[in-house]
């Protein structure tokens, strides 16, 4: 009787392990013979770059500048006063974080994972850029216009800018802008 036990306990392990055998022998993720072909590793290029006017240096910075689709990425951008006066700049938003200091726009709209779904103030501020000093706005994107939908392989632009006053908040003079265009390539 027992080595009836053993042997149908081992026929049972034998079993189980040519199932799990077959099952960890496919590959992850969708089927290579029915998906698109794409490419698997990506340029080593980074994305780096920037404009200047009036002594404002404007930055744009991604770790790539290819992407895959639906990959979140990270992108900075930077305004630094290279001059030896403050500056006044404005923001179109009182809530923390909206990254209104330098508007980002991707032309389709990528997903600004940072503020999705949060509910902005429409109150107006002011803030000021010390001589000497740099603004960074760190970002968290997806290439999509909704999660979980994303936008096909190709190469998209993208527009950043800064806005400041040449005065003061009681009396603004002129209204200067910085813009810089740049693309991102999904692949």
């Amino acid at each position: 009787m027992h080595m009836k036990k053993m042997l149908s306990m081992l026929i049972a392990a034998l079993l189980c392990l040519a199932l799990f055998g077959a099952c960890g022998a496919k590959p992850a993720g969708p089927d290579p013979s029915t998906s698109v072909p794409a490419m698997t590793t990506r340029p080593d290029l980074a994305l780096h770059v920037e404009a200047e006017k009036d002594g404002l240096v404007l930055l744009v910075d991604t770790g790539y500048k290819y992407l895959f689709a639906g990959e979140p990425f990270v992108l900075t951008a930077s305004i630094a006063n290279t001059t030896d006066k403050d500056i006044t700049y404005g923001a179109g938003s009182g809530t923390p974080n909206m990254h209104m200091e330098i508007p980002v726009c991707f032309e389709p709209y990528f997903i600004d994972m940072d503020t999705y779904g949060k509910i902005m103030t429409d109150d107006y501020r002011f803030a000021t850029l010390k001589a000497g000093e740099t603004f960074t706005q760190t970002m968290n994107l997806m290439p999509g216009p909704a999660i979980g939908d994303w936008y096909p392989a190709g190469e998209y632009k993208g527009t950043a800018t800064f806005s400041w006053i040449t005065g003061t908040p009681d009396d603004p003079g002129e209204t200067k802008l910085l813009e810089l265009e740049f693309s991102v390539i999904l692949i």
